[in-house]
Protein backbone atom coordinates (compact mmCIF):
# COMPACT_ATOMS: atom_id res chain seq x y z
CA UNK A 1 0.00 0.00 0.00
CA UNK A 2 2.77 2.34 0.86
CA UNK A 3 4.48 1.88 -2.32
CA UNK A 4 1.07 2.30 -4.07
CA UNK A 5 0.94 5.36 -2.33
CA UNK A 6 4.27 7.12 -3.18
CA UNK A 7 3.44 6.10 -7.01
CA UNK A 8 0.52 7.83 -6.86
CA UNK A 9 2.01 10.73 -5.42
CA UNK A 10 4.64 10.55 -7.70
CA UNK A 11 2.27 10.80 -10.35
CA UNK A 12 -0.06 13.69 -9.22
CA UNK A 13 3.00 15.84 -9.24
CA UNK A 14 3.95 15.15 -12.32
CA UNK A 15 0.25 15.88 -13.77
CA UNK A 16 0.71 19.14 -11.61
CA UNK A 17 3.88 20.29 -13.35
CA UNK A 18 2.65 19.37 -16.78
CA UNK A 19 -0.52 21.42 -16.06
CA UNK A 20 1.63 24.28 -15.42
CA UNK A 21 3.78 23.78 -18.11
CA UNK A 22 0.49 23.93 -20.26
CA UNK A 23 -0.57 27.25 -18.37
CA UNK A 24 2.75 28.43 -19.36
CA UNK A 25 2.43 28.00 -22.73
CA UNK A 26 -0.88 29.34 -23.62
CA UNK A 27 -0.25 31.98 -21.60
CA UNK A 28 2.43 33.29 -24.05
CA UNK A 29 0.75 32.02 -27.22
CA UNK A 30 -2.63 33.82 -26.28
CA UNK A 31 -1.30 37.19 -26.69
CA UNK A 32 1.04 39.77 -25.36
CA UNK A 33 0.09 41.04 -21.94
CA UNK A 34 1.91 44.27 -22.02
CA UNK A 35 -0.68 45.78 -24.92
CA UNK A 36 -3.29 45.10 -22.38
CA UNK A 37 -0.96 47.36 -19.73
CA UNK A 38 0.21 50.31 -21.92
CA UNK A 39 -2.00 53.32 -23.17
CA UNK A 40 -2.98 53.41 -26.94
CA UNK A 41 -0.72 56.26 -27.44
CA UNK A 42 2.99 54.50 -25.35
CA UNK A 43 6.14 54.70 -27.48
CA UNK A 44 8.17 51.29 -28.50
CA UNK A 45 10.42 52.43 -25.95
CA UNK A 46 7.62 52.61 -23.07
CA UNK A 47 6.50 49.00 -24.58
CA UNK A 48 10.28 47.84 -24.12
CA UNK A 49 11.16 48.98 -20.94
CA UNK A 50 7.58 46.98 -19.75
CA UNK A 51 8.19 43.96 -21.02
CA UNK A 52 11.60 43.97 -19.32
CA UNK A 53 10.00 44.73 -15.92
CA UNK A 54 7.61 42.00 -16.37
CA UNK A 55 10.71 40.00 -17.44
CA UNK A 56 8.62 39.00 -20.44
CA UNK A 57 12.08 39.71 -23.01
CA UNK A 58 14.14 36.93 -21.15
CA UNK A 59 14.74 33.79 -23.14
CA UNK A 60 11.40 31.57 -23.00
CA UNK A 61 13.80 28.75 -20.73
CA UNK A 62 14.70 31.30 -18.44
CA UNK A 63 10.89 32.83 -18.26
CA UNK A 64 9.62 29.15 -17.77
CA UNK A 65 11.70 28.65 -14.66
CA UNK A 66 11.34 32.29 -12.87
CA UNK A 67 6.83 31.00 -13.55
CA UNK A 68 7.58 27.02 -12.16
CA UNK A 69 9.74 28.88 -8.98
CA UNK A 70 6.80 31.22 -8.62
CA UNK A 71 4.21 28.93 -8.81
CA UNK A 72 5.63 26.61 -6.79
CA UNK A 73 4.91 29.68 -3.87
CA UNK A 74 1.62 30.54 -5.42
CA UNK A 75 2.76 33.55 -6.71
CA UNK A 76 0.71 33.66 -10.46
CA UNK A 77 1.72 37.90 -10.62
CA UNK A 78 -0.76 40.57 -10.02
CA UNK A 79 -4.54 40.55 -11.84
CA UNK A 80 -4.18 42.95 -14.77
CA UNK A 81 -7.58 44.00 -14.12
CA UNK A 82 -7.45 44.76 -9.93
CA UNK A 83 -4.20 45.11 -9.69
CA UNK A 84 -3.81 42.69 -6.61
CA UNK A 85 -2.51 39.40 -6.52
CA UNK A 86 -3.57 37.06 -8.62
CA UNK A 87 -3.70 34.16 -6.31
CA UNK A 88 -6.00 35.86 -3.95
CA UNK A 89 -8.98 37.11 -6.52
CA UNK A 90 -8.45 32.60 -7.08
CA UNK A 91 -9.11 32.00 -2.90
CA UNK A 92 -11.87 34.63 -2.42
CA UNK A 93 -14.17 32.80 -4.60
CA UNK A 94 -13.00 29.19 -3.36
CA UNK A 95 -15.92 29.10 -0.80
CA UNK A 96 -18.57 29.88 -3.27
CA UNK A 97 -17.48 26.89 -5.46
CA UNK A 98 -17.07 24.62 -2.52
CA UNK A 99 -20.61 25.54 -1.31
CA UNK A 100 -21.59 25.04 -5.11
CA UNK A 101 -19.63 22.07 -5.51
CA UNK A 102 -21.12 20.30 -1.79
CA UNK A 103 -24.84 21.08 -2.85
CA UNK A 104 -24.78 19.70 -6.01
CA UNK A 105 -23.19 16.62 -5.06
CA UNK A 106 -25.02 16.19 -2.05
CA UNK A 107 -27.63 16.36 -4.41
CA UNK A 108 -26.45 13.54 -6.72
CA UNK A 109 -26.28 11.35 -3.86
CA UNK A 110 -29.62 11.67 -2.29
CA UNK A 111 -31.25 11.33 -5.54
CA UNK A 112 -28.82 8.50 -7.01
CA UNK A 113 -28.48 6.03 -4.16
CA UNK A 114 -32.04 5.55 -3.78
CA UNK A 115 -33.56 5.21 -7.13
CA UNK A 116 -30.70 2.98 -7.84
CA UNK A 117 -31.22 0.64 -5.09
CA UNK A 118 -35.06 0.86 -5.98
CA UNK A 119 -34.31 -0.18 -9.75
CA UNK A 120 -32.55 -2.98 -8.64
CA UNK A 121 -35.07 -4.74 -6.00
CA UNK A 122 -37.48 -4.49 -8.45
CA UNK A 123 -35.96 -5.14 -11.41
CA UNK A 124 -38.62 -4.99 -14.82
CA UNK A 125 -41.13 -3.57 -12.98
CA UNK A 126 -42.32 0.47 -13.98
CA UNK A 127 -39.85 1.96 -10.87
CA UNK A 128 -36.92 0.54 -12.51
CA UNK A 129 -37.90 1.44 -16.26
CA UNK A 130 -38.82 4.72 -14.84
CA UNK A 131 -35.63 5.20 -13.08
CA UNK A 132 -33.25 4.08 -16.12
CA UNK A 133 -35.41 6.48 -18.52
CA UNK A 134 -34.60 9.39 -15.25
CA UNK A 135 -30.73 8.21 -15.45
CA UNK A 136 -31.02 8.61 -19.57
CA UNK A 137 -32.37 11.79 -19.29
CA UNK A 138 -30.26 13.19 -17.00
CA UNK A 139 -27.17 12.10 -18.40
CA UNK A 140 -27.73 13.35 -21.87
CA UNK A 141 -28.98 16.66 -20.84
CA UNK A 142 -26.39 19.51 -21.21
CA UNK A 143 -26.07 21.17 -18.27
CA UNK A 144 -25.93 24.20 -19.78
CA UNK A 145 -29.36 23.89 -21.13
CA UNK A 146 -30.71 22.55 -18.04
CA UNK A 147 -29.80 25.85 -16.46
CA UNK A 148 -31.04 27.99 -18.66
CA UNK A 149 -34.75 25.29 -18.91
CA UNK A 150 -34.62 25.02 -14.77
CA UNK A 151 -34.06 29.36 -14.97
CA UNK A 152 -37.19 29.77 -17.27
CA UNK A 153 -39.68 27.28 -15.91
CA UNK A 154 -38.48 27.74 -11.53
CA UNK A 155 -37.31 31.46 -11.84
CA UNK A 156 -39.34 33.15 -14.34
CA UNK A 157 -42.40 31.19 -15.20
CA UNK A 158 -43.29 30.00 -12.11
CA UNK A 159 -41.22 32.68 -9.62
CA UNK A 160 -40.08 30.10 -7.18
CA UNK A 161 -36.39 30.64 -7.59
CA UNK A 162 -34.12 33.44 -8.18
CA UNK A 163 -32.56 33.23 -11.51
CA UNK A 164 -28.93 33.85 -10.39
CA UNK A 165 -26.54 35.94 -8.19
CA UNK A 166 -25.54 35.27 -4.95
CA UNK A 167 -27.23 34.70 -2.05
CA UNK A 168 -29.01 32.06 0.27
CA UNK A 169 -29.77 28.52 -0.31
CA UNK A 170 -32.67 29.50 -2.24
CA UNK A 171 -29.82 30.84 -4.84
CA UNK A 172 -28.17 27.54 -4.96
CA UNK A 173 -30.76 25.42 -5.49
CA UNK A 174 -30.93 25.60 -9.16
CA UNK A 175 -27.25 25.91 -9.99
CA UNK A 176 -26.84 23.20 -7.71
CA UNK A 177 -29.52 21.14 -9.74
CA UNK A 178 -28.10 21.72 -13.24
CA UNK A 179 -24.76 20.72 -11.87
CA UNK A 180 -25.47 17.83 -9.85
CA UNK A 181 -28.07 16.23 -12.44
CA UNK A 182 -25.51 14.64 -14.47
CA UNK A 183 -23.59 12.77 -11.66
CA UNK A 184 -27.03 11.80 -10.19
CA UNK A 185 -28.05 9.60 -13.47
CA UNK A 186 -24.75 8.14 -13.82
CA UNK A 187 -24.44 6.89 -10.19
CA UNK A 188 -27.96 5.31 -10.26
CA UNK A 189 -27.05 3.41 -13.26
CA UNK A 190 -23.69 2.60 -11.60
CA UNK A 191 -25.65 1.62 -8.35
CA UNK A 192 -28.53 -0.28 -10.51
CA UNK A 193 -26.03 -2.85 -11.80
CA UNK A 194 -23.61 -3.05 -9.26
CA UNK A 195 -26.34 -3.71 -6.83
CA UNK A 196 -27.52 -6.31 -9.49
CA UNK A 197 -24.58 -8.33 -9.80
CA UNK A 198 -23.90 -8.17 -6.16
CA UNK A 199 -27.71 -9.69 -5.08
CA UNK A 200 -26.78 -12.66 -7.73
CA UNK A 201 -23.44 -13.88 -5.71
CA UNK A 202 -23.38 -16.55 -4.22
CA UNK A 203 -23.17 -15.18 -0.68
CA UNK A 204 -26.06 -12.95 -0.90
CA UNK A 205 -28.16 -16.35 -1.79
CA UNK A 206 -26.57 -17.88 1.38
CA UNK A 207 -27.69 -14.95 3.05
CA UNK A 208 -30.99 -15.32 1.59
CA UNK A 209 -31.14 -19.28 2.45
CA UNK A 210 -29.95 -18.41 6.34
CA UNK A 211 -33.90 -16.76 6.30
CA UNK A 212 -32.49 -13.41 6.72
CA UNK A 213 -34.68 -10.34 6.40
CA UNK A 214 -35.08 -8.88 2.63
CA UNK A 215 -33.89 -5.98 3.92
CA UNK A 216 -31.13 -7.19 6.32
CA UNK A 217 -29.59 -8.83 2.83
CA UNK A 218 -29.94 -6.16 1.04
CA UNK A 219 -28.71 -3.20 3.30
CA UNK A 220 -26.33 -5.17 5.04
CA UNK A 221 -24.77 -7.34 2.95
CA UNK A 222 -25.49 -6.31 -0.57
CA UNK A 223 -25.40 -2.71 -0.61
CA UNK A 224 -22.18 -2.62 0.89
CA UNK A 225 -20.35 -4.49 -1.54
CA UNK A 226 -21.99 -2.43 -4.21
CA UNK A 227 -21.09 0.37 -3.23
CA UNK A 228 -17.10 -0.11 -3.90
CA UNK A 229 -17.35 0.88 -7.53
CA UNK A 230 -19.71 4.13 -6.85
CA UNK A 231 -16.75 5.38 -4.59
CA UNK A 232 -14.87 5.73 -7.58
CA UNK A 233 -17.18 7.31 -9.53
CA UNK A 234 -17.57 9.64 -6.97
CA UNK A 235 -14.26 11.15 -7.07
CA UNK A 236 -14.76 11.15 -11.00
CA UNK A 237 -17.55 13.34 -10.56
CA UNK A 238 -15.79 15.73 -8.54
CA UNK A 239 -13.58 16.62 -10.84
CA UNK A 240 -16.46 16.95 -13.34
CA UNK A 241 -18.46 18.76 -11.00
CA UNK A 242 -15.29 21.66 -11.11
CA UNK A 243 -15.07 21.25 -14.68
CA UNK A 244 -19.00 22.08 -15.40
CA UNK A 245 -18.81 24.87 -12.47
CA UNK A 246 -17.28 27.04 -15.03
CA UNK A 247 -20.56 27.07 -17.34
CA UNK A 248 -23.14 26.86 -14.08
CA UNK A 249 -21.67 29.90 -12.86
CA UNK A 250 -21.58 31.89 -15.88
CA UNK A 251 -25.12 31.50 -16.39
CA UNK A 252 -26.55 31.52 -12.60
CA UNK A 253 -24.34 34.62 -11.99
CA UNK A 254 -22.57 32.57 -9.24
CA UNK A 255 -19.48 34.38 -7.75
CA UNK A 256 -16.96 31.15 -8.19
CA UNK A 257 -13.88 30.39 -9.25
CA UNK A 258 -15.34 29.32 -12.73
CA UNK A 259 -16.73 32.23 -13.46
CA UNK A 260 -13.78 34.52 -12.34
CA UNK A 261 -12.00 32.17 -15.12
CA UNK A 262 -14.49 33.68 -17.60
CA UNK A 263 -14.30 37.40 -16.42
CA UNK A 264 -10.65 36.79 -16.57
CA UNK A 265 -10.68 35.35 -19.98
CA UNK A 266 -12.86 38.14 -21.41
CA UNK A 267 -10.13 40.61 -20.34
CA UNK A 268 -7.04 39.09 -20.89
CA UNK A 269 -6.49 38.73 -17.59
CA UNK A 270 -3.57 36.22 -18.08
CA UNK A 271 -2.57 36.05 -14.13
CA UNK A 272 -6.01 34.86 -12.40
CA UNK A 273 -6.55 32.66 -15.37
CA UNK A 274 -3.33 30.93 -14.65
CA UNK A 275 -4.11 30.88 -11.03
CA UNK A 276 -7.39 29.71 -11.21
CA UNK A 277 -6.35 27.25 -14.11
CA UNK A 278 -3.92 25.70 -11.28
CA UNK A 279 -6.04 25.68 -8.34
CA UNK A 280 -8.80 23.56 -9.66
CA UNK A 281 -6.33 21.28 -11.18
CA UNK A 282 -4.63 20.90 -8.36
CA UNK A 283 -8.01 20.23 -6.69
CA UNK A 284 -8.73 17.55 -9.51
CA UNK A 285 -5.94 15.92 -8.78
CA UNK A 286 -6.50 15.86 -4.94
CA UNK A 287 -9.76 14.10 -5.78
CA UNK A 288 -8.39 11.77 -7.63
CA UNK A 289 -6.00 10.76 -5.30
CA UNK A 290 -8.26 10.80 -2.46
CA UNK A 291 -10.29 8.45 -4.50
CA UNK A 292 -7.83 5.41 -4.93
CA UNK A 293 -7.48 5.97 -1.18
CA UNK A 294 -10.71 5.46 -0.58
CA UNK A 295 -10.93 3.08 -3.02
CA UNK A 296 -8.65 0.62 -0.47
CA UNK A 297 -10.12 1.41 2.67
CA UNK A 298 -13.15 0.28 1.03
CA UNK A 299 -12.63 -2.93 -0.33
CA UNK A 300 -9.35 -4.52 1.82
CA UNK A 301 -8.87 -7.21 -1.15
CA UNK A 302 -8.05 -4.64 -3.30
CA UNK A 303 -4.24 -4.65 -3.29
CA UNK A 304 -1.80 -2.45 -5.90
CA UNK A 305 1.50 -4.14 -6.96
CA UNK A 306 3.29 -3.49 -9.86
CA UNK A 307 2.33 -5.51 -13.18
Amino acid sequence: MARFLLMRLVQSVFTLFLVLAVVFVIARVAGDPVTLLVTFDASQADIDRLREELGLSDPLPQQFVRFMGDALRGDFGTSFRTNRPAMNEVLERVPASARLAGLSLAFSLAISLPLGVLAAVSRGSVVDLFARFLALVGQAAPNFWLGLMLIFFFAVRLGWLPTGGRGGLDHMVLPAIALGTAGAASITRLTRSALLDVLNSDFVVMARAKGLPRRTVIFKHALRNALIPVVTILGLRIGTVISGSVIVETIFAWPGVGRLIIQAINVSDFPVVQAAVTLTASAVILANLLTDIAYMLVDPRIRYVRS
